[in-house]
Order: C-alpha cells, then structure tokens, then sequence
C-alpha cells in the first residue's frame, strides 16, 4: 500500500491574539521521517524532519500547522509535533495527484 499511515494534524488560527487550534486526521498518507544534524558553531545540532505524502483532491494545510504521526486527541499540538514548512501540490494532468509537505 502506498499510503498506509494516518496523521493527526493541528490547523493553526492566529487570527486573534493567542494561537486556536482545528485537530484534524488524515488517512491515505505516507509519513517518512528522516533524523540527523545541523551543524552550527557551537557544534551539532540535533534535527528531524519528514516528508509527508498526502493522496487528496485537496489540502488544508499551510505553513506553521502541526504534525504527528498516529491517533492523537489533544486538542492543541504537543510539543514533540513537527511544524509544516511547505506544502506542494503534484500535478499529473490539470488536477492534484497528490501533495508533498515537509515538516520538522
């Protein structure tokens, strides 16, 4: 199966003054996470990042929502979640075959 894995996604609305989150689930996705390090002058720095592969017509979500891999029924992100950098679609033909978002 190409898309065996199931997310729990937090869509950020920043519209007010503090930070409300939309806890979402996504099934029909594939979640890679790579581990490795950012090198900085105060040495490594420890890093994750993922990319995730979402077989959907359409996708809400945008930079700065939050991630994780499972079931999840916190109503706000916790704080090992990963933040969405990106978010492309992938055309084949005139509509969306599927969406790359990276995350760390």
């Amino acid at each position: 199966m190409i898309y065996p894995h199931t997310i729990t996604v937090w869509l950020k609305d920043d519209s007010e003054r503090s930070a409300k989150w939309e806890r979402l689930l996504i099934t029909g996705c594939r979640f890679t996470k790579t581990r490795g390090a950012t090198p900085s002058t105060a040495g490594d720095v420890s890093a994750q990042e993922s990319l995730i592969l979402i077989d959907a017509v359409s996708c809400s979500l945008k930079r700065g929502d939050r991630v994780a891999l499972g079931v999840f029924v916190e109503d706000a992100p916790p704080a090992d979640t990963l933040t969405v950098n990106t978010v492309h679609p992938v055309y084949l033909g005139k509509d969306p075959h599927h969406f790359e978002v990276s995350a760390s």
